[in-house]
């Protein structure tokens, strides 16, 4: 017998959001390393921390796709279910974002780059590292507002563009 009423009162999908968050948080963290070590060729760990970038950002698929697929309609939620939705599309665009970033810098045939672009590109890469751990504190539990959420979507989508720049661009060896 099914409980159409019960159903709107399922747990909340804002934990796996969190849980999502803290994933992007620990991606941004590896990439921030992976970058360290490509930029200053002192590292040998670039193709390490690029793997575990490829791990986090398939955790962080599964934790989405969960969140996708436990939330049925009728749910009664403090956001609209596809504000919600495109949220998490978002934030995952920006570990997806990341692990390009590493690929495309794994086909480079010599790490490192000219000496006078390097405090520029670290600048670049702080510019996206920097908001992304303050995302797992904008997203709290069930305080999570419909303004809020707006606005984690426009910081987002900034991050996305920063990320596709650094994709893009073509630095001189």
């Amino acid at each position: 017998m099914r409980l159409p009423f019960l159903s709107m009162f399922i747990t909340s999908p804002f934990d796996g959001i969190q849980e999502h968050a803290e994933k992007v948080e620990e991606c941004a963290w590896a990439f921030q390393q992976a970058m360290e070590c490509h930029v200053t060729e002192r590292c040998k760990a670039f193709e390490e921390f690029r793997q575990e970038v490829d791990t986090l950002e398939s955790q962080a698929d599964a934790i989405k796709r969960r969140i996708r697929g436990h939330l049925p309609k009728g749910t009664m939620m403090p956001v609209d279910k596809f504000q919600l939705f495109r949220y998490l599309r978002e934030q995952d665009k920006v570990l997806d974002s990341m692990e390009d970033v590493l690929d495309w810098l794994s086909y480079r045939p010599e790490p490192g780059i000219r000496k006078e672009l390097e405090k520029d590109f670290f600048l670049l890469i702080d510019a996206v590292v920097n908001p992304v751990e303050k995302l797992t504190k904008m997203v709290t539990g069930n305080s999570m507002k419909q303004n809020r959420i707006s606005c984690l979507l426009i910081l987002l989508s900034s991050m996305f563009l920063v990320l596709n720049y650094c994709k893009v661009i073509r630095i001189p060896v």
